[in-house]
């Protein structure tokens, strides 16, 4: 799986070997053994690059009280997992439950004639081949969606009014708070394996790269500021 600048195609496309596809769009595979084929050369699969990105917050005040609280999203693009492979390859992924873990013909699956044509696979693939050896072929297979709505920051602070702090020779403000970051992260379905936002390089033009990395911390704390 590489990242390439390719003519007519966006800045940041994934380009790699994926599996054959007929003119419908159906996986094309041996019709001796039901393995998925995969394409001679590099195909154009994708990209890093979001749709769009924005953040939403608001502040409220009312008399000492503050409530502050801010949205971050990213829609569109994709990333490459290896966390996606390793769970699929050591069957920790739900997805490997599918038949019951027994043998199964791809869904939609074809196979092609001598001739050119294609028909309906009824060849049945081994479900452990396929799961650690045969889908892990198709890098591909390893985008998962990048687009995902964070609950970035909360926070809650109150002021004690300032006639309190007339009665004080020293104390000029008192303001107690409470506050937390990432405190909550929603993803589409289609991505149960990680947090978008944590990639394997930190800046430049390696972007959309996962390599078993940690999430984002999740963090709460609270703050007692005093003015002298």
């Amino acid at each position: 799986m590489a990242i390439v600048l390719q003519k007519g195609e966006p800045y940041g496309s994934f380009y790699s070997i994926t599996s054959q596809r007929d003119p419908n769009g159906n996986p094309v595979v041996d019709s001796a053994t039901g393995k998925p084929l995969m394409t001679s050369t590099p195909q154009v699969v994708g990209t890093f690059a979001p749709k769009w990105i924005g953040s939403i917050g608001t502040s409220l005040s009312y008399k000492g009280l503050r409530f502050n609280i801010l949205f971050d999203t990213r829609v569109g693009g994709q990333i490459y997992s290896e966390t996606k492979d390793l769970l699929q390859f050591v069957g920790s992924d739900p997805l490997t439950l599918y038949n019951d873990r027994k043998d199964f013909v791809i869904a939609n699956s074809v196979y092609r004639d001598g001739d050119g044509g294609y028909h309906p696979n009824t060849t049945p693939v081994h479900y452990q081949d396929y799961w650690t050896n045969f889908i892990r072929e198709d890098y591909a297979n390893n985008l998962v969606s990048a687009t995902y709505v964070k609950l970035r920051e909360v926070s809650l602070s109150y002021a004690f009014p300032k006639k309190w702090m007339t009665k004080t020779k020293y104390i000029s403000n008192i303001e107690l708070s409470v506050f937390g970051n990432n405190l909550w992260m929603w993803t589409p379905k289609s991505n149960t394996y990680i947090d978008p936002e944590v990639g394997a390089y930190a800046a430049g033009n390696a972007q959309g790269f996962e390599f078993y990395n940690l999430p984002s911390l999740r963090s709460a704390g609270f703050g007692v500021k005093v003015d002298f």
